[in-house]
């Protein structure tokens, strides 16, 4: 179920986030190529970055330290922005209420993070390798997780095709609906 808009906009000003943002939801490893997503969004023109900075949601994990330094040195209101501890509840308003899911993972043994998006209404980038496309099915946008420039062309192409973002978005929902 959708939140309620109050309830969304207190989130939303606790963080200080902008009403557009990309999302990442996970903990901080070299499958989950956080480091490309980052390197996607820096890709991205200026204004469209400013528009819609990249959220990471998710804690320090293995094998990250480089990003989690980088991460770490962004500012708190700038393009990249690092919410290391977010509640349920919080995590349910940012996936609902962000621009895209994006979720390019290397490894992924099932994907729901990618189902997550599509139960939260929101259009999913994901990989095209490992299981992420039996979860996907045609409902996300799929791409070779290495190819930061398709990750770029993805996000910019999601952020402004606002048709394709509502197709997505009903396909993810009944993708999401299919599993139990």
């Amino acid at each position: 179920e959708r939140l309620s808009s109050d309830a969304a906009e207190a989130v939303l000003d606790k963080y200080g986030v902008p009403e557009r943002f990309y999302v990442f939801v996970g903990t901080l490893q070299p499958r989950k190529n956080v480091e490309r997503i980052v390197q996607a969004h820096e890709a991205l023109p200026a204004a469209l970055r400013a528009q819609c900075p990249l959220l990471i949601v998710g804690r320090h994990g293995w094998g990250c330290d480089d990003l989690v330094a980088k991460l770490n040195a962004c500012a708190a209101d700038g393009p990249v922005r690092w919410l290391q501890s977010v509640n349920d509840f919080e995590k349910r308003v940012l996936m609902q209420r962000s621009t895209a899911l994006v979720f390019p993972s290397l490894f992924k043994g099932f994907g729901l993070p990618v189902l997550e998006g599509f139960a939260s209404q929101t259009p999913v980038i994901t990989s095209n390798t490992t299981s992420l496309p039996e979860v996907a099915a045609d409902a996300a946008w799929m791409l070779d997780p290495m190819d930061v420039h398709a990750m770029a062309d993805a996000m910019a192409t999601l952020a402004t095709d606002q048709a394709l973002a509502e197709e997505f978005v009903a396909k993810g929902l009944a993708r999401a609906r299919s599993f139990t």
